[in-house]
Order: C-alpha cells, then structure tokens, then sequence
C-alpha cells in the first residue's frame, strides 16, 4: 500500500487493474482513498467479485481485484 501514493499518475492515466492483498486498517483506508479518488471500483477476489461499496466493509486482511473506470471483470 505504500507504493499507491506515488502511483497517483499511472492510476489517473493508465488505469491498471490491480490486485491487492492488504493487512490492516491504515493499508485498507490509504488503498480506499488512494484509488477510490480515481474512479476505481474494489471487488473481492472470491467466487462472485462481491463488490466493495464502503471502507467499512474491509476486513482486516482482504484480497481485492481493483477495477479502473469502466473495466467490467468477465
């Protein structure tokens, strides 16, 4: 999660997919922020990609698929 920070231009310019495996609060909140800000959409990398609608529905370890605006997975 420290890498997204200085990411800021790649994800608002070439929106990569992602993959993310995140342990703690602080790594769940810099995530949110960090590519929420940018149109991306979080679903959990489990059978069905339940989607992510709110920080509070992270858990303290979670493993996402970040989508870029307009990716669909499928």
């Amino acid at each position: 999660m420290l890498a997204l920070p200085g990411m800021r231009r790649l994800l608002a310019h070439a929106h990569p997919l992602l993959l993310l495996e995140l342990h703690g609060e602080e790594a769940a909140g810099a995530a949110w922020q960090a590519l929420t800000e940018h149109g991306y959409r979080l679903q959990r990398m489990q059978a069905g990609y339940a989607p992510v609608n709110t920080l509070a529905e992270l858990d303290w370890k979670a493993y996402l698929v970040a989508l870029p605006p307009g990716q669909r997975l499928g």
